[in-house]
């Protein structure tokens, strides 16, 4: 199977461009009246969206409890247990959106939080893979050229990121066709000679890929790309995911970036953070 290649010379990643979304100082009445109304259009542009995202598992988790409600006074147990079952799913869904939201509230406020500890990066990437496989029913090889690896960032945040790619990686993926996680070791030279060491997750699926227009703004806060449909040819999203994920990375210390092949030749989303000195010793769980 092809290894992903990671060079020295990475193009600095696009982070979350909110100054599209932010109401900007003007020197005239009428360029601020324009930036109002540019505003007023995104809130209630995303607004819009928002409910149309909402409502698809509000209406799931109503219908699923009517059910119940008569498979019930059927005493049809098996299919109330499916019915339950589904109002979880959908509940946790909704969960996610309504963290979403907020998180990019936050983002927009720049009150993001991190808390960085030491962590094991490889074993944090194994758990996500493994419990991403599980949820899925999806096969997914994980690639890692060494045991452990010590990086200095928010684990919960991190997780965070891998889930939202893992999961983008399942949804744009026909079945049978490849879904790869690499870990990937890099040294950079800095300005004054010194050795910078880093590693590099690179998340590869096997969808329809993404244009060359549009790679540079899917990491925009509030951007659906118009190529953005899954493998059952349905569009959804808040656009909030990827801006998430890059800030995430950025205020780690990190990068990421992405690279396409349009017409079927997938993707591959690439998160570079920097490694700790290895004489630093830590507790491994």
């Amino acid at each position: 199977m092809q290894s992903f290649q990671s060079s020295d010379t990475t193009p600095k990643p696009t982070a979350p461009d909110l100054s599209q979304m932010q109401l900007q100082q003007s020197s005239s009445p009428k360029e601020m009246e324009q930036s109002d109304l540019s505003s007023t259009r995104t809130a209630e542009s995303f607004l819009r969206l928002a409910h149309h995202e909402l409502q698809s598992p509000l209406t799931a988790i109503r219908v699923q409890a009517q059910l119940a409600e008569t498979y019930l006074q059927r005493q049809n147990t098996a299919a109330v247990a499916a019915a339950l079952t589904t109002i979880q799913e959908q509940s946790v869904q909704m969960e996610h959106l309504l963290k979403d939201l907020l998180d990019a509230a936050r983002l927009q406020g720049g009150k993001l939080s991190i808390r960085p500890t030491t962590l094991d990066i490889v074993g944090l990437c194994r758990q996500m893979v493994t419990l991403q496989a599980q949820v899925t029913g999806r096969p997914i090889q994980f690639l890692k050229p060494m045991e452990s690896l010590l990086v200095q960032v928010d684990g919960q945040r991190l997780r965070q990121v891998l889930a939202n790619l893992l999961a983008n990686a399942c949804k744009y993926t026909a079945l049978g066709q490849p879904i790869e996680v690499e870990l990937v070791p890099t040294t950079t030279k800095g300005k004054n000679g010194d050795s910078h060491s880093w590693v590099t997750i690179c998340v590869r699926d096997g969808g329809q890929g993404i244009s060359v227009e549009e790679l540079p703004r899917i990491f925009g806060l509030f951007y659906r790309s118009h190529q953005g449909v899954d493998a059952s040819g349905e569009r959804s999203g808040l656009g909030l995911g990827l801006a998430l994920c890059a800030e995430i990375v950025t205020v780690s210390g990190g990068w990421l970036w992405a690279e396409s092949i349009p017409g079927g030749g997938g993707s591959t989303f690439f998160v570079r953070l920097p490694v700790l000195n290895p004489s630093i010793k830590v507790e491994i769980k």
